[in-house]
């Protein structure tokens, strides 16, 4: 990005019309280097927000990775390569063990078959069940083909799929409030792609407005001869010539006195 003075006046050259490019209007604070608030959970009245979270865009397999990472937490150990994993809807079945029937019934024998939220410390209203098929073709059909079930269409996932991924939430605030879904997606797959291969992208609405906030899936595992850049507080996203704000897991800490990054020190600059 450049180093040049950046004045929020010097387009006022042309004709003044008392409107700025959104570039404009956001560049002109890139040398503050504070952190503004993102989305409230609460209004100021103290009221639960009514916020919802809407895919705008994701891969083709992402649903896959998650499910097999998430199985992968819950378990807490080595999954086995020959094992496919299906989520249902907890509330379809009288007892969990009717699960194990249907995939039987639907993709074939079971050499082996558990409960994968049993382990889980949450309360969910979904069940994640592992399985082992005594064919190897029906564990290929399971994947490949699934089957459906009460008007949905399951596919398992395979053990380890997208287990060596290494994902990041990371939620942007003060993304232009204006633009339609197809121009958001494109663009922030340019800008992004800088700091890793996204995966998924949600808008945030409160009771359906969008103010700018978005959650994307990113992988930032390292691939040969390509130099990720660091995520940071905040990413400068070049289709718009601007720094947005972000928040991850593992970012740097801010202040909550003066919402500036937190020195070594751990102080903010008050």
């Amino acid at each position: 990005m450049s180093t040049m003075e950046l004045d929020p006046q010097h387009e006022r050259g042309k004709a003044d019309t008392g409107q700025r490019s959104w570039s404009l209007v956001a560049r002109s604070g890139l040398n503050n280097k504070r952190i503004p608030n993102s989305m409230p959970r609460q209004d100021e009245y103290g009221e639960k927000e009514r916020l919802e979270y809407t895919t705008i865009w994701e891969e083709t397999d992402v649903a896959h990775k998650l499910v097999a990472r998430k199985a992968a937490a819950i378990l807490q150990c080595a999954t086995y390569t020959e094992a496919v994993y299906f989520e249902f809807r907890k509330q379809d079945f009288k007892h969990y063990t009717d699960a194990f029937a249907l995939v039987s019934k639907e993709i074939g024998p079971l050499k082996g078959v558990r409960r994968v939220t049993r382990y889980s410390y949450q309360t969910s209203s979904t069940l994640m069940v592992e399985f082992q098929f005594q064919d190897p073709a029906h564990r290929a059909k399971a994947i490949s083909k699934g089957f459906v079930f009460n008007n949905i269409q399951y596919k398992g996932t395979p053990a380890n799929d997208g287990i060596t991924d290494k994902l990041v939430r990371v939620t942007l605030s003060q993304l232009p409030y204006f633009l339609p879904d197809s121009t958001m997606v494109k663009e922030l797959l340019d800008g992004l792609r800088r700091y890793g291969k996204v995966c998924q992208i949600k808008k945030i609405t409160n009771r359906g407005y969008f103010e700018g906030d978005a959650v994307v899936l990113m992988d930032i595992k390292p691939v040969e001869g390509i130099t990720w850049q660091p995520l940071a507080r905040k990413l400068y996203l070049e289709p718009w010539d601007m720094e947005v704000t972000a928040a991850f897991r593992g970012a740097p800490p801010i202040c909550y006195g003066c919402r500036d990054l937190l020195r070594l020190s751990g102080i903010g600059t008050h």
